[in-house]
């Protein structure tokens, strides 16, 4: 969620000279020659005049300071993303003194419905009149936003003085991820769990456990009809839940620009090739830095092609760390080593290595039009995919869990354990409000904070097209005992500059995952439009 513009004129003092004080100088002026030149009682009188104007103006705007408030039609609404959502608030003068130069700072929705930004409005309130605001918006991305009045300067008549009044009213807008299940062939679904179980409700059941009398809110389903009409009243088949398998999903909020990034100066001094500044496009990882870090687009820009190189080469030594020695020939007339890869082996994995390396700025370069609200379209779209996995699992009979880090938890992330889909309405505001996380709280981190010896299915929700911690994933399913484990990646394939070479990367990392048992999933943004 994208932090307000504007939020620095809260910097501006409390009280501030308006245009109207340079107009008066010379009128001032005026007035002392005027008095000097005439000497009488008419020039006085001016001059007693034209002195305590300055009096009466700050009396006036302080008396207008005191009497203006602003209030708004509900403190918080809760809608669907793409839905519009109406808000409203005024602007009141309490007193009986007109305030023709009002101003005040507001919060308003941009136009393209990505984030909320401060404006400055001039406005003029009759006494014990309102200024009245009223629209309606449709947010593009689920998060949370605020509407509402800042603070509000009130000017005398002359304007020549401007007070400042903190208000500080706003309404919050939480809007929701859309709750589409996230559909897979029986073969495919990674929880493996039986497919002749029903669906009663919202909770996944298996057998008749009892009959008994119908109660207000049971499914006309389960009416036991037959024995309804001999006893002469309704009777229902009261289900026993079917256990299922233990499911856990992980998403992935990190932040998607990499602050702690060496920056091109520093890469330099150590002899490595300069970043050029020109570059139509930029290379992203996608697993970085908050926009609330205050970098601007051009430092984003240089940290995150300046950490390229380093994450390539992280991924070669996660790799080659993995391969075992029956990956290389043996070198003509000299004997291999036992425990140490032979040269022609290592020499293979080197010339691999570089292409991988040449290829992954290029593989996951964003459009620069594109860059703008990048990490809101991502997250926005992790949120659905896991959402609507979870509800995929739990309509095969899955309990579920579903974690994922979070400033506002006093422990630093979430866990929700999910048997029906009613229990998605407890937490469902937490989790489609979640803020970014930092880039240190990889999603691989959260699979060591469970225990379960019941060999569990691992579901990780992520964005980040880079994938090149690979051994993270590969460790974590491998401690965690996963039965399976699986990536659903969030792919926006339309905003990469080169798409044809973005698909052969992810095809390279879905190899190698499969090598290790996991299995990745990309999921494009239309399959919310099929569903």
């Amino acid at each position: 969620m994208r932090s307000e513009k504007g939020e620095g004129r809260a910097a501006h003092r409390t009280f501030s000279l308006g245009i109207g004080a340079a107009l008066y100088v010379p009128l001032f002026l005026f007035a002392v020659v005027f008095t000097q030149a005439l000497r009488s009682p008419v020039s006085v009188v001016f001059m007693w005049f034209v002195g305590m104007l300055p009096v009466i103006s700050f009396f006036y705007a302080l008396i207008g300071r005191a009497n203006v408030g602003a209030f708004v039609l509900s403190d918080e609404t809760v809608a669907e993303k793409l839905v519009p959502v109406g808000y409203e608030f005024r602007v009141s003068n309490y007193s009986i003194l007109p305030l023709p130069f009002t101003e005040a700072e507001i919060y308003l929705p941009t136009k393209d419905g990505v984030s909320c930004e401060s404006r400055l409005v001039r406005m003029s309130v009759l006494p014990r009149g309102e200024y009245h605001f009223e629209s309606s918006v449709t947010f593009m991305y689920r998060g949370s936003y605020r509407v509402g009045v800042g603070c509000i300067y009130v000017s005398d008549v002359l304007r020549i003085f401007r007070l400042r009044r903190h208000v500080n009213i706003y309404s919050k807008i939480y809007v929701m991820p859309r709750r589409i299940p996230f559909m897979r062939d029986e073969d495919n679904s990674p929880s493996d769990s039986p497919t002749d179980s029903r669906l009663t409700d919202g909770v996944e059941s298996s057998e008749a456990n009892l009959i008994r009398e119908y109660r207000s809110g049971d499914s006309l389903k389960h009416i036991h009809w037959k024995l309804s009409s001999k006893m002469q009243d309704l009777q229902v088949n009261d289900y026993k839940p079917n256990a299922g398998k233990n499911v856990y999903v992980f998403v992935d909020f990190a932040t998607l620009y990499d602050s702690s990034a060496p920056s091109p100066a520093r890469r330099k001094s150590k002899g490595k090739k300069r970043v050029k500044k020109k570059r139509r496009v930029v290379a992203v990882k996608l697993n970085g830095h908050s926009r609330e870090s205050r970098m601007t687009a051009e430092e984003k820009m240089e940290a995150i092609a300046a950490s390229a190189k380093d994450r390539a080469e992280a991924a070669a030594a996660t790799e080659k760390g993995r391969r075992s020695l029956a990956d290389g020939g043996n070198v003509p007339g000299k004997e291999n080593v036992p425990g140490e890869k032979n040269p022609a082996a290592a020499s293979a994995d080197l010339a691999e290595q570089k292409s991988i390396d040449a290829d992954f700025d290029r593989a996951n370069e964003v459009l620069p039009e594109a860059l703008y609200d990048f990490e809101e379209y991502c997250a926005d779209g992790v949120s659905e995919v896991a959402i609507g996995a979870v509800m995929t699992e739990l309509s095969h009979g899955s309990v579920v869990t579903l974690m994922w880090f979070d400033e506002r938890a006093d422990n630093g992330f979430f866990c929700y354990t999910i048997s029906s889909f009613s229990d998605i309405d407890a937490f469902f505001r937490h989790f489609g409000t979640a803020p970014f996380c930092d880039y240190d709280k990889k999603v691989t981190l959260l699979s060591s904070l469970i225990d379960d010896s019941d060999s569990p299915t691992l579901i990780y929700v992520t964005a980040n097209a880079g994938i090149n911690n690979l051994g993270d994933y590969i460790s974590s399913s491998h401690s965690a005992g996963a039965e399976r484990t699986e990536i659903l990646l969030f792919d926006p394939k339309d905003k990469f500059a080169n798409i044809a070479l973005h698909n052969e990367y992810v095809d390279f990392c879905r190899v190698r995952f499969a090598e290790n048992k996991l299995k990745l999933t990309t999921v494009d943004p239309s399959w919310t439009k099929t569903n």
